[in-house]
């Protein structure tokens, strides 16, 4: 008998399922999916459609883009912060180097669009596969302080909660993207 034909032991199906059920906060995504092996179907028969195999591939695809988006996002969301941070003590140097357009409200915009068009790229698409709410809701509570920061609070309230909110944003922004990495390769593991 080939390696293929074999079904997979059933102890290797329960570790399986606890790897699955700690990475991903308990979610079973095959619950409802019982592979050949589980109904006593060889297992080359199950793997052998092409078909499946080119989804894998877009499914491990997209898990890149996604990655490639959190990762985009907490180097943006890293560089404001340092942005926000040494800001205060180069404002003076700025003009001399031709950088002051860096202390303009505008570049806080166009870092902020940056910041919110990875976030959405990385967890709106992930949060299909994961399905944790509170990396979502981080995302949006994260956005929202970083465009209350950067396009209306100095209209407001003046530029004294500019910097706070920036950071609590970009804060939230960071923890979020990490957790929605670390979910989307623990998923991608599942499949």
């Amino acid at each position: 008998m080939s390696p293929e034909t074999r079904t997979a032991p059933a102890s290797k199906k329960r570790s399986e399922d606890h790897a699955e059920s700690s990475c991903c906060g308990g979610h079973n995504h095959a619950a409802g999916h019982p592979t050949g092996a589980d109904q006593g179907i060889p297992v080359a028969i199950t793997t052998g459609v092409a078909a499946a195999h080119s989804a894998d591939e877009a499914e491990d695809g997209v898990s890149k883009a996604i990655l490639s988006m959190d990762n985009l996002g907490i180097i943006a969301s890293i560089g404001c912060l340092i942005h926000c941070a040494a800001l205060p003590f180069v404002v003076a140097f700025l003009p001399v180097l031709g950088l002051g357009w860096l202390d303009s409200h505008e570049s806080h915009q166009y870092l902020a669009a940056l910041i919110i068009g990875f976030a959405l790229f990385a967890v709106v698409p992930a949060y299909f596969r994961h399905r944790r709410i509170e990396v979502l809701l981080a995302m949006i509570v994260g956005m929202t302080l970083v465009v209350a920061g950067a396009v209306f609070v100095h209209h407001i309230a003046g530029d004294q909660w500019e910097l706070p909110l920036m950071i609590a944003g970009n804060l939230i922004l960071v923890a979020a993207h990490w957790r929605n990495k670390m979910l989307v390769k623990c998923c991608g593991h599942e499949h």
